[in-house]
């Protein structure tokens, strides 16, 4: 019993100078590549593009686990422009083939690999300003070689290709348009938020497509959804075309509304409401698009414009002839549903509801897709109610002028259409 107690004791000891041994090997090897790492990755970049500056604060190397981590990046220009800061970078792949991509001139081959940035900066030029990410992750799964990239305008990669980008925290530091939209800052604040993106992607050459798995946009605002796939023909960036598209698109307003502007400047908007479904299929003939099917739906509610002081007045004036308020307008609904197949253009319960007049509409369309202006309508009701006094004058108007009334049921006005739909013809009424 005793030898076996000295056993398991010697066991334990010697296990535990194995681990602290494989820790200690592990630290001293990795601060020695860390050393290494930081001067090859600053020698690349120079050799790169002589006017980049590579500044990093401490590399971080662990072997055992194959990671590599980078603590206060940045890159600039040799003026002092940053174009890029991250607090932190993690690199993680196969240890051999990250120590083989950074000592190669080039990319010999890559299999998989996942980036993780901390804190991200990007210098956005057609944005004039920076683009701000807490966490953003790139995950890429796939089998590229140096012959499949030197060769890639003419041929794609054999093997399945997918990335994954996920960002988290997004914002940008500079909105000058959501100023001249009239957002005041806590209204930018409240949009200029993101909770988080994804893009999801591959392409799949053995299948010929290029798929948008998924897209997806969160914030306290809204949020968005997309997908889509494309089948193409041909090989590589310069011979693939378009064979067809499938894309499917959903966007929604988020429970407490949105709410923007000044009344006094450019107008305060409330929106409590929008939802907007899309699914569309498109045929591609020597690279030109046409919609072969595709049906959307689209509702706003409750949508609110106030206007005050001498930006009410301005647009009191320009409607003087009308007589109508513009204190306050409201389009307590707006409702649009259609459906394209096989060239027939359908619409259905499309409805708006304000402060000026309610209007309905139906209608059956055939679509020439080669010459839209000679689409023909089968037939088209379009209903407008409740109209505001001024309108009301506004038409009485018309009806003395032309010397003729518009078609009507009780108070309502309705336009029964057919014909072209560059020049229809109005039943009861002469233009």
């Amino acid at each position: 019993m005793l030898n076996d107690q000295l056993m398991n004791r010697k066991f334990i000891l010697v296990f535990a100078l194995l681990v602290l041994g494989i820790l200690a090997g592990n630290w001293i090897y990795g601060s020695i590549l860390a050393k290494k790492i930081e001067e090859r990755l600053e020698t690349r970049v120079k050799a790169l593009k002589k006017d980049i500056v590579l500044e990093i604060e401490k590399v971080h190397v662990n072997p055992l686990l194959s990671k590599l981590q980078l603590k206060g990046l940045q890159v600039s220009t040799v003026e002092g422009h940053q174009l890029a800061a991250g607090q932190s970078v993690v690199l993680d792949m196969p240890y051999k083939e990250a120590i083989r991509l950074l000592n190669s001139k080039e990319i010999d081959e890559l299999k998989s690999l996942k980036l993780k940035v901390e804190e991200l900066q990007l210098y956005i030029a057609e944005a004039d300003g920076e683009l701000l990410i807490d966490n953003l992750l790139i995950d890429f799964d796939g089998d590229l070689n140096r012959a499949d990239i030197e060769a890639i305008q003419t041929i794609f990669p054999t093997e399945k290709q997918r990335l994954r980008i996920q960002a988290k925290g997004v914002k940008l530091a500079q909105t000058p348009w959501m100023d001249a939209l009239g957002f005041s800052k806590e209204q930018s604040a409240n949009i200029n938020q993101f909770e988080q993106l994804i893009i999801d992607c591959q392409l799949h050459p053995q299948k010929s497509h290029v798929e948008l798995i998924k897209f997806q946009l969160n914030s306290d605002v809204l949020d968005c959804q997309s997908s889509g796939l494309i089948t193409y023909t041909g090989e590589g960036l310069s011979g693939a075309k378009a064979e067809k598209a499938e894309t499917s698109f959903k966007l929604s307003l988020n429970e407490k509304g949105l709410t923007w502007g000044n009344a006094e400047t450019t107008g305060k908007f409330t929106l409590d409401k929008l939802t907007v479904e899309t699914n569309a299929l498109v045929l591609y003939k020597d690279n030109v698009p046409s919609v072969e099917s595709q049906k959307s739906n689209i509702l706003l509610e409750n949508l609110t414009l106030e206007y005050a002081g001498e930006k009410r007045a301005q647009l009191e004036a320009q409607t003087a002839l009308l007589g109508l308020k513009m204190d306050k307008i409201i389009v307590s609904k707006l409702a649009f549903s259609s459906e394209l197949a096989e060239d027939w253009l359908t619409i259905t319960d499309s409805e708006l509801q304000s402060t000026f007049m309610d209007i309905d509409l139906n209608a059956k369309v055939h679509i020439s897709s080669q010459a839209p202006g000679a689409s023909q309508i089968e037939s088209a009701t379009l209903v407008v109610s409740n109209l505001a006094p001024g309108i009301q004058n506004g038409i009485a108007t018309f009806e003395l002028m032309t010397m003729q009334s518009l078609p009507r049921n009780g108070d309502a006005i309705v336009l029964e259409m057919t014909g072209p739909i560059s020049r229809p013809v109005i039943k009861g009424l002469r233009y």
